[in-house]
């Protein structure tokens, strides 16, 4: 588990839900990558090969693919990604590339918006609520093994997504509607915005990670404490939504023309 930033966030999303390499151009600087996941696993993704090592010996691991990965924050700290990566094969490298350190900034701290399913996303702000969420995605890409004369797998074949969401709320009157919205089962439109600094954009002036996902409360518990505060932390089953077109969607905007 590693703290997110805006410009390594790419290596999970390209690896695990869409393959985009450039981004699209915002203004004099901003570039915006979409990454829309598709509910029937029908995306294309991209495959890298990592190393990892030290001064002494390093290791390759070819044509990787990310499998899974978390997303979690709570308040007072920085976003937190961690991930699962299945491989072709682990071959003993020589030494590192040629490597230059990146420049960076962390994924602080997110608004949030819910809205009713058939409304329009990001509409309704959630103030004042959510002091903590956890993202677990499996992303439906996995290595396919058939006779092909290696010990390895051939090809990767993409299947349906999985996402969860939970989330720790406040136990306040926002918690009490969404409790409300569980019992009824309304479909929820959830988009959490992570703004940071500024970038000469024209939709986006600011660096972003937007999380956008619909869904339906599948657990909301009784209340819990937190230092002393009485907490709820619920959970939701992402499931597409035709109305908003949506099943779920991971934006990033940076300052990067590629992905490095």
């Amino acid at each position: 588990e590693s703290v997110a930033t805006y410009e390594q966030m790419h290596y999970v999303l390209e690896c695990g839900v869409l393959k985009i390499v450039t981004g699209v151009a915002d203004g004099a600087a901003a570039k915006v990558y979409d990454y829309k996941v598709d509910e029937t696993g029908g995306n294309t993704v991209d495959a890298l090969t990592i190393e990892a090592g030290d001064n002494n010996a390093c290791s390759d691991m070819e044509y990787s693919i990310c499998t899974e990965f978390d997303l979690t924050w709570a308040a007072k700290e920085a976003l937190r990604v961690s991930s699962k990566w299945f491989g072709r094969q682990r071959t003993t490298g020589t030494s590192f590339a040629s490597l230059s350190l990146p420049t960076v900034e962390e994924i602080l701290a997110p608004s949030i918006t819910i809205t009713d399913g058939g409304t329009a996303i990001g509409t309704t702000a959630f103030d004042g609520t959510l002091i903590g969420y956890n993202v677990h995605f499996v992303t439906g890409v996995i290595p396919l093994f058939t006779a092909t004369g290696q010990i390895y797998f051939g090809t990767i074949k993409y299947v349906k997504p999985t996402c969860t969401l939970k989330m720790t709320f406040e136990h306040d009157a926002n918690a009490s509607t969404e409790y409300g919205k569980f019992i009824a089962q309304t479909t929820r439109l959830v988009r959490i915005k992570h703004a940071g600094t500024a970038l000469s954009g024209s939709t986006y002036t600011t660096k972003n990670f937007w999380i956008d996902i619909a869904g339906r409360y599948t657990v909301f518990p009784p209340f819990d404490a937190q230092d002393g505060d009485n907490t709820i932390t619920v959970e939701l089953q992402a499931g597409y939504n035709t109305a908003a077109d949506l099943f779920a969607r991971l934006l990033l905007v940076n300052a990067l023309a590629t992905v490095p």
